[in-house]
């Protein structure tokens, strides 16, 4: 590749003439001796390092860009390949010079000894061949190399990138967000419908396990009959509260208070039974007094109705 390069370097000098610059031009053996001389200092560079490298190669640089013009005969080139040597030289790399010390021996070589060495028309050949050779082919833009491969899969020789305005874009964005929205109201309708059927499931669960207004009401007989009247008119209160939920559609927790049980129940049709029934349930619950018979019968008589 090297060799390459600085033939192509030295087919370039001979064949691009051009009209004559401000600055005196060199001789082709001159032209030769400098880049010599710059060889010189760039094989010095490869040896040193810190500031000696940055020096030599500092000295090469200049070399190579005090010469502008070289004269062949009766022409004048300034078309000089300094600037891929220059490239190579700024790196600085231990790589770089010696990459770019080859193409200047190389660039030497081609020159040869004098003006008359170098044959135009062999120059033209082998510029030509250089150009030809596929280290000197540009690699292929990656769009083409795309449609390449999508003319190879579809068989199409006519397939084009399409042009892809903001508009386009931006309603293809507009599209995957509605999408995701889409998916994400979904998702949470199906999550909110399982939640409500779930909680359905297990709020029937929960009252088939609890025993109903009639299981109350014959645990309060059994406990009449056996002359435990405190313990029937505490059947007959958990009895109105069960028949209160079965019939109408109030859930009330044993557990609260009698005075948080009156209030849920105060929009209740039954709230003054209710709230007599307590009346009767507290002072003999609360061991304040021993019901009566009679208050037995009554609390049982507004437990009936209460469930009704």
């Amino acid at each position: 590749m090297t060799v390459r390069v600085a033939v192509l370097l030295g087919a370039l000098l001979f064949l691009v003439p051009v009209a004559r610059a401000s600055a005196d031009p060199i001789s082709l053996s001159g032209y030769r001796d400098a880049l010599i001389n710059a060889r010189t200092h760039i094989e010095s560079a490869r040896h040193l390092s810190g500031d000696d490298r940055r020096r030599s190669i500092g000295v090469a640089m200049t070399i190579l860009s005090g010469v502008t013009e070289v004269t062949a005969g009766d022409a004048t080139y300034t078309a000089l390949p300094h600037e891929p040597i220059q490239s190579l030289l700024r790196d600085g790399s231990d790589a770089s010079l010696d990459l770019a010390s080859g193409m200047v021996a190389e660039t030497i070589a081609a020159i040869g000894s004098g003006a008359g060495v170098v044959d135009p028309a062999h120059a033209r050949a082998v510029l030509d061949a250089v150009l030809a050779s596929t280290d000197f082919r540009p690699q292929p833009d990656w769009r083409d190399a795309l449609l390449t491969i999508l003319r190879a899969l579809l068989g199409n020789t006519d397939v084009r990138l399409p042009q892809v305005t903001m508009l386009q874009l931006a309603t293809v964005l507009s599209g995957v967000v509605a999408l995701l929205v889409a998916i994400i109201a979904t998702n949470a309708v199906r999550g909110l419908r399982a939640k409500i059927t779930r909680e359905a499931v297990l709020a029937a669960t929960l009252v088939s396990d609890r025993p109903r207004a009639a299981d109350h009401l014959s645990l309060a007989e059994d406990a009449i009959r056996r002359g435990r009247l405190r313990d029937a008119l505490r059947s007959l209160f958990l009895a109105a509260l069960a028949g209160l939920e079965e019939r109408g559609g109030v859930r009330l927790d044993p557990a609260l208070t009698d005075r948080e049980i009156l209030a849920r129940a105060a929009g209740s049709a039954r709230a003054d039974d209710l709230s007599s029934l307590v009346g009767l349930y507290e002072p003999a619950w609360f061991g304040e007094r021993e019901p009566t018979p009679l208050e037995v019968q009554r609390a049982g008589d507004l437990a009936r109705r209460i469930g009704s």
